[in-house]
């Protein structure tokens, strides 16, 4: 209640079952205008995907995606509650439109890397006993934010330009 009081209506979406199912509530004011979603969970899959997005939205730049408005114990889970991203959707398209790789390129947070120092490589899996790391290893790759799920569909053109959603 003391976060979008405006909620007039709730949609539930399902996650797909599993151990990282989620429930999504789209919350709407009285013209079914989307203000936000809260994201819940209590499996521990779901529990972490919910406060990772926080935590990730927590810090990166406000112009990269919707605000966190929320997070907390509910029930049985955890649930967090973030703003809408409005705009229209990004079109797929190959090569993408330039805006979209404009927009990729300010995730760039670090200086370019070989990918055995890459700090992302070094935190998920073992570069030395990894053949597909060994097959990068001939360039430098940039320290970027990882959004995780890159693709048309999470982004929208605001009129700000480009938004990402879905941080989980």
């Amino acid at each position: 209640a003391d976060v979008l009081p405006e909620t007039e209506s709730i949609s539930v979406l399902l996650g797909t079952p599993g151990p990282a199912q989620k429930t999504t509530l789209q919350l709407c004011d009285a013209r079914d205008k989307v203000l936000g979603y809260l994201k819940y969970g209590e499996k521990p899959m779901a529990l972490s995907a919910i406060r990772n997005e926080y935590n990730i939205l927590k810090k990166i730049p406000s112009n990269l995606g919707p605000t966190a408005l929320k997070f907390g114990t509910l029930g049985d889970g955890s649930a967090v509650i973030i703003d809408a991203v409005g705009g229209e959707p990004v079109h797929a398209s190959l090569p993408p439109d330039k805006s979209v790789v404009d927009f990729l390129n300010t995730m760039v947070v670090g200086a370019e890397k070989n990918v055995i120092e890459h700090p992302w490589v070094k935190n998920c899996i073992n570069p030395t006993t990894n053949e597909w790391v060994q097959d990068l290893s001939d360039r430098n790759w940039a320290v970027v934010i990882q959004h995780g799920d890159y693709a048309p569909w999470n982004l929208r053109i605001t009129t700000n330009g480009l938004r990402a959603f879905d941080w989980e």
